[in-house]
C-alpha cells in the first residue's frame, strides 16, 4: 500500500516538474476537464454495459443451476438497476453530476459486484459434486471484477485502491472459508491480476491528466492568440477609419447660384464603402461625385483611398472632364484587382445654371421632384454605364436634364443604401423622403431598412428665388 502511495506522489512530482505548478485558475480549469472526462467515461460505461448485463441476467436465468440461480442473477440485476437510475436521474442537462455522484456510483457498482460474485463463488466452492467448469467460469468472472474496478473509473485513485483491496480480501476469504485447495495460488493470481489493472490505469490516468493540462494550456494560448488578432484587427480598423475620415469629405452645405446642396452620410460599420466629393469649377458649375464600393472593410477603404487620390490629382485643373476621369478610375481599379477584383459604382452629376448632366457607371438613378405644394410627380433619371473595375472598356451614356426656369425643384443623388430598389419601385417611399427633407431638413435614415452605408445629396434648384433676390 505504501508503495502505491509513493508511486502516486512520484507521478504528481514528475508532472509538476514537466509542466510546472498550476495556478488557481488552471487548477479550476483542470478540475472541470477531468470532471468532463469522468462524465463521458461513466456515461459510456452505463450505456454500453446495461444491455450486456441484461443479457447476462437472462443467460444466468436459463443456464445456471437452480440452487445458485438467484445468486447468479442478483449482481447483474443490481448493476443494471443502478445504471438505469443513473440514466434516469442525469438524462438531461438540467442535472449535472458532481464528483461525489461519480464516486458513490463507482463504489456502489463494485460493492454489488464484489459481494454478489463472491457469494456465488462460495456456493460453487462449497458444492463438491458440482462440475468444476462452474468454478473456472465464476473464478474468471470474479477476477474480471477486479480489472473493471480500475478501468471503469480511473479518475478516483484512492477509491480504486480501497476497492481493489476489498476485492482481493473477499476473494481470499471465500476461498479459505470453503476449504478450497491451492489457496496461495488463487491469492497470487488474484492479487497480481488486480495490481496489473491498478498500475496500468494509474499510468493511463496520469497520461490523461497530462493531456488535459496540455489541452487546457493549448486552449488558453489559442484564446490569447485570437484576442491578439482581434486587437490587431481593431487597431487596423481604427487606423483605416482614421485614414478614411481624413479623405476631405464635402461640407454639410454648399450654396452657389440657384443651387443649395446638403450632404448626409451614415456608415453601417466602422469602415464605410461610400464615397462623396464636390467641387465648384471656374465657370460656377458644380461637380458632385458619389461612389459605392462593392464590399466593406479594409478592401473597400483601399479602393476609396485610390479614388480620393485620383480626385485630388485633378482639383487644381480649372476644368473637369468627367468621362476621362471615370476611365482613369476604371483603369486604376483594374490594375489594383489583378488577383482579386475591386469594383465600384460611380455617379457624377454636373450642375449648370440651366441644366444638369448625369454620368452613371452602374450607379443608382437620381430622383427629381417639383417643389410645388402637394406635388406627387417624381422623375427617375437613369444613366447608362457599366460598373467600374470589371472590364477594360467603360461605356458611358450621359443623360442631360434641362431645368424649367420658372420651377423650383428638389434633386436627390445617393447610394443604394438609401436610394435602393424599394425606394425607386414604390413611389410613396420616395415621396416620404422628399417630404421629410422639406419639413425637417434631415432624412430619417433609421426608417430605411438597409444593411449598407447611406449617402445622400439633396439639391434644391431655386431660380425664381434667385431672380427675386436679384
Amino acid at each position: 500500500m505504501q508503495k502505491i502511495k509513493s508511486l502516486i506522489a512520484k507521478s504528481k512530482v514528475n508532472m509538476n516538474a514537466k509542466y510546472g505548478s498550476l495556478n488557481a485558475s488552471e487548477a479550476r480549469s483542470l478540475d472541470l476537464l477531468l470532471l468532463e472526462q469522468k462524465r463521458r467515461s461513466t456515461d459510456s460505461f452505463v450505456r454500453a454495459s446495461t444491455p450486456i448485463f441484461i443479457l447476462a441476467a437472462i443467460s444466468m436465468a436459463a443456464l445456471a443451476p437452480d440452487y445458485i440461480k438467484s445468486s447468479c442473477i442478483a449482481p447483474f440485476v443490481g448493476v443494471t438497476m443502478l445504471n438505469l437510475i443513473w440514466l434516469t436521474y442525469f438524462r438531461s442537462n438540467v442535472r449535472e453530476p458532481k464528483p461525489n455522484h461519480f464516486l458513490a456510483f463507482h463504489v456502489a457498482i463494485h460493492m454489488i459486484a464484489i459481494a454478489g460474485f463472491a457469494s456465488v463463488l462460495g456456493f460453487v466452492l462449497n458444492k463438491q459434486d458440482l462440475n468444476r467448469s462452474y468454478l473456472v467460469i465464476f473464478g474468471l468472472i470474479y477476477g474480471a471484477v477486479g480489472l473493471n474496478i480500475s478501468h471503469m473509473n480511473p479518475a478516483f485513485k484512492k477509491s480504486n485502491i480501497g476497492l481493489t483491496f476489498v476485492h482481493v480480501i473477499f476473494g481470499i476469504m471465500v476461498w479459505h472459508i470453503n476449504g478450497a485447495n491451492f489457496l496461495l495460488s488463487w491469492s497470487l493470481v488474484l492479487l497480481l491480476t488486480d495490481l496489473l489493472g491498478l498500475f496500468f490505469v494509474f499510468i493511463q490516468a496520469n497520461r490523461n491528466r497530462e493531456h488535459a493540462v496540455i489541452e487546457m494550456r493549448s486552449t488558453a494560448l489559442e484564446g490569447q492568440n485570437r484576442l491578439l488578432k482581434i486587437k490587431a484587427m481593431e487597431s487596423d480598423l481604427a487606423l483605416a477609419k482614421q485614414i478614411q475620415q481624413s479623405l476631405a469629405p464635402p461640407p454639410d452645405t454648399i450654396k452657389t447660384g440657384p443651387f443649395s446642396l446638403r450632404f448626409y452620410r451614415a456608415s453601417h460599420g466602422p469602415l464605410g464603402g461610400d464615397w462623396c466629393a464636390v467641387r465648384v469649377l471656374a465657370n460656377n458649375s458644380i461637380v458632385i461625385a458619389v461612389g459605392d464600393v462593392t464590399g466593406k472593410g479594409l478592401p473597400a477603404a483601399m479602393v476609396l483611398q485610390a479614388v480620393q487620390a485620383l480626385w485630388a490629382s485633378i482639383l487644381k485643373q480649372p476644368t473637369f472632364a468627367p468621362e476621362s476621369w471615370i476611365h482613369s478610375v476604371n483603369d486604376t481599379l483594374l490594375m489594383m484587382g489583378e488577383r482579386e477584383p475591386h469594383s465600384l459604382t460611380l455617379g457624377i452629376l454636373i450642375l449648370e445654371y440651366d441644366k444638369m448632366t448625369y454620368y452613371s457607371a452602374g450607379h443608382v438613378p437620381i430622383l427629381i421632384r417639383p417643389n410645388t405644394f402637394g406635388s406627387k410627380d417624381i422623375r427617375v433619371v437613369h444613366g447608362t454605364g457599366n460598373i467600374l473595375g470589371l472590364q477594360e472598356r467603360c461605356e458611358l451614356t450621359p443623360v442631360v436634364v434641362h431645368f424649367d426656369p420658372d420651377l423650383n425643384q428638389s434633386i436627390l443623388l445617393g447610394t443604394d443604401g438609401i436610394i435602393g430598389w424599394e425606394l425607386r419601385r414604390r413611389k410613396k417611399f420616395a415621396l416620404q423622403l422628399f417630404e421629410e427633407l422639406a419639413k425637417t431638413g434631415q432624412p430619417n435614415f433609421e426608417a430605411i431598412k438597409s444593411n449598407d452605408d447611406k449617402t445622400l445629396v439633396w439639391i434644391e434648384y431655386s431660380p425664381t428665388h434667385l431672380a427675386a433676390t436679384a
